[in-house]
């Protein structure tokens, strides 16, 4: 009995059809965003950084999405209102968004604002789909807001009424709902529209969206240096935070759902903090472990399997 031979074609196609990592993709690579932007926010220009990113992963994805099968550009042009949506939602309004926040709002305030997508993922599914969550996936969205928010507080629940609440954090607002928003419309996608192709199609609408803000940047004098650090953080946001995170985002709500697929947020927190005890040297406490754990719980209640009823 011939067993069959591990190439690197199969081994892709097993963790593509893994629920449970490509679930975990999107906020490790997001994660590894938080750390670089806390670092160069005040160097790279919010519009610009978000049209350089998806600029160079469409001209590294293009050549790849040209060799698919034929008849996709037919389905993507019947479909063009999604498409152009998901461009505006996903590609241009969230991410330059969240940039614009990140100028003046402290991360503290990112985070916890930024955790409330779960929570907005199934009540746009409601208000877009007519979706009803099920009773599992409410109670995981529930006991993981805690862990995250014991996180936030560094285990003292009272320091949440401390943070303060500034005009920057409505463009968190306002990109949490660009996120919500495109995560339910994802789901239309058609099965016709290769993943990778409508992507591509989607980064060339959210580029369209974006010119005329980058266009208007320039023209007040904000302009992205041309140095080895911004042009390592491009390539870092469009090869990871975009390309490989975008598509297992899509793939994660094509086998899960948008709702299961939203509690992944929630991880953010956790990931953030461990890549800081390993690359920053900062100490683990009491408090990561006791959040970790409930936003564990949150997770394994939203994505556990009903049991059949004999």
């Amino acid at each position: 009995m011939q067993t069959e031979r591990a190439t690197p074609e199969t081994l892709i196609g097993r963790l593509w059809a893994t629920p449970a990592l490509v679930f975990l993709v999107p906020p490790v690579m997001w994660s590894g965003n938080i750390l670089l932007a806390r670092g160069l926010n005040d160097v790279l220009p919010p519009v610009g950084l978000a049209f350089w990113r998806w600029a160079l992963a469409l001209a590294i994805l293009s050549p790849f999405a040209l060799r698919a099968r034929p008849g996709q550009i037919r389905l993507l042009i019947g479909h063009w209102p999604l498409v152009l949506a998901c461009g505006a939602f996903g590609i241009a309004g969230y991410n330059v968004l969240v940039y614009v926040a990140l100028q003046s709002v402290p991360a503290i305030n990112v985070t916890v604002v930024n955790s409330a997508i779960p929570v907005l993922i199934p009540l746009f599914a409601f208000l877009i789909a007519g979706e009803r969550p099920a009773g599992r996936q409410l109670a995981g969205i529930a006991l993981s807001m805690v862990g995250v928010l014991w996180i936030v507080a560094r285990g003292r629940p009272a320091a949440l009424i401390e943070l303060s609440i500034s005009s920057g954090d409505l463009w968190v607002l306002a990109s949490i709902v660009n996120w919500a928003i495109y995560t339910v419309i994802l789901r239309y996608r058609p099965a016709g529209i290769d993943m990778l192709v409508f992507l591509v199609a989607s980064i060339v609408a959210g580029l369209l969206a974006l010119a005329p803000f980058w266009i208007w940047e320039m023209a007040r004098g904000v302009i992205m240096p041309v140095t080895a650090q911004s042009v390592g953080a491009v390539a870092y946001v469009a090869l990871f935070a975009s390309i490989a995170s975008f598509l297992c985002w899509g793939r994660s709500i094509a086998l899960i759902g948008s709702t299961a697929t939203g509690l992944s947020i929630h991880l953010i927190p956790v990931i953030v903090g461990a890549m800081g005890y390993l690359l920053l040297d900062e100490p683990v406490q009491a408090f990561h472990l006791v959040g970790a754990g409930f936003i564990a719980a949150g997770l394994t209640a939203a994505m556990a399997r009903p049991r059949r009823r004999p």
